[in-house]
């Protein structure tokens, strides 16, 4: 008998036996409970990488000039410029800075802009028409997915646009108002708004950068501009330090030492942190062996419960001159198709909760710069688990009971 006979004998047998069907239930059970772990656990290291590879504050080091009374110069700045893997140095101050435009300010939006330095060693990688040199004013690189406001979770969780095309921008101007602050009597008050024109001459995916879709890059001297015009009269008694840009995180130590025997303090703006990640895997090994030893379970329940049935099925096949590798061929495809029929069965569930959480989480994803992507990988563990056990665990089975003797499988039965 050919595998393909043995195959149609077996799609008879299997629907045969409501025990098969609770059998593939429970197959059909885990696979999706295990195509969920693999694809969760390696969706939330893949962004865990991702967040370390392209937010700059991971590869920044604050330092503090000898005398903060003073302003710096190219004594301070160059120096440190030469030190081997710098990238760039400037004001923490201009680093970043939100603010609001009444060009944007309409229906869903509420017009909070993110303004970040630009220059060419913070760009993202991919910049889509222009980018600026480091002495530009009134330009602007702004997000691909543009959504000028700040988090709306009535907006944000949902499946309808709520992105502008930033490509469609290109070309055109915003406007930004920021709030100014002073002193008066030792309390902090508004005292108008400073108002700001930008150019959008470039665009970027925020997905790959994991920017929040409201940003825009501008250069450095435009924020110190706003901030000057807003925020010094307030902080002249403060005193920020200044950001070096690395261009791997792994060099910070030896960035920062080379800094320190300068003669300036240097510390590393973030630490990582991978107890989370570290966590997760935990979480996922624990699951996934459970999962293993319940499959285990139910493999060695089912076949005991089906020990009378698979007896008296292999003695009558004995019994009319059915050999014994004709047999376990037709027992083997038999369990075969029972694993393999639940399991594309979670696969197409699995298929349809993906779908459903793209459509419904669209526009989360798009706002944190996440992507939703399949793990092909996880497909073949699943089946590589809920595929192996129970093949090896029926051949061995179905092996020991051809080799009684006839007579002996018919006497069981009866």
């Amino acid at each position: 008998m050919n595998f393909v006979n043995a195959m149609k004998y077996a799609t008879i047998k299997i629907f045969r036996n409501h025990k098969n069907f609770y059998f593939m239930l429970v197959i059909g059970i885990f696979s999706l409970i295990l195509l969920m772990i693999f694809t969760y656990q390696k969706y939330m290291t893949d962004i865990h990488e991702k967040y370390l590879n392209t937010q700059l504050f991971y590869r920044e080091i604050s330092v503090m000039p000898s005398d903060i009374t003073s302003d710096v110069d190219a004594l301070f700045y160059e120096p440190i410029r030469s030190i081997p893997h710098v990238l760039d140095i400037y004001d923490s101050r201009y680093g970043i800075f939100y603010t609001e435009s009444p060009t944007f300010k309409e229906k869903i939006y509420d017009g909070v802009i993110t303004l970040k330095y630009g220059s060419n060693a913070t760009f993202p990688k991919i910049v889509e028409g222009n980018i600026f040199e480091s002495n530009a004013t009134g330009v602007a690189i702004c997000s691909k997915n543009f959504y000028p406001s700040s988090y709306n979770t009535k907006d944000i969780i949902g499946s309808n646009d709520i992105f502008l095309d930033g490509e469609e921008l290109i070309g055109k101007t915003f406007k930004t108002e920021s709030k100014i602050y002073k002193r008066v009597d030792g309390d902090i008050i508004e005292n108008g708004k400073y108002l700001k024109e930008f150019k959008i001459i470039g665009v970027f995916d925020n997905t790959v950068s994991m920017d929040t879709p409201n940003t825009c890059y501008v250069s450095g001297g435009d924020i110190e501009d706003i901030y000057k015009h807003t925020m010094l009269e307030v902080n002249s008694d403060v005193y920020f330090p200044y950001t070096v840009l690395v261009d791997d995180k792994n060099n910070l130590g030896e960035v920062g030492n080379a800094i320190n025997t300068m003669g300036y303090q240097a510390d590393v703006t973030s630490i990582i942190d991978t107890e989370y990640i570290s966590k997760l895997r935990i979480i996922s090994i624990v699951i996934i062996i459970i999962a293993i030893i319940s499959l285990l379970v139910t493999i060695f329940v089912y076949l005991k419960k089906n020990a009378l049935d698979n007896s008296q099925e292999i003695g009558l096949l004995k019994a009319i001159g059915y050999k014994k590798w004709d047999i376990i061929k037709i027992n083997m495809a038999k369990m075969i198709e029972m694993i393999l029929i639940p399991y594309l069965l979670s696969i197409f569930i699995f298929e349809i909760i993906f779908f459903l959480i793209e459509l419904l989480f669209k526009n989360y994803f798009l706002y944190y710069g996440y992507s939703l992507n399949h793990l092909i990988d996880a497909y073949f563990y699943t089946l590589e688990i809920i595929f192996i056990l129970p093949i090896i665990i029926n051949f061995i089975f179905i092996v020991k009971l051809t080799k009684k003797k006839t007579i002996v499988l018919i006497k069981e039965v009866i």
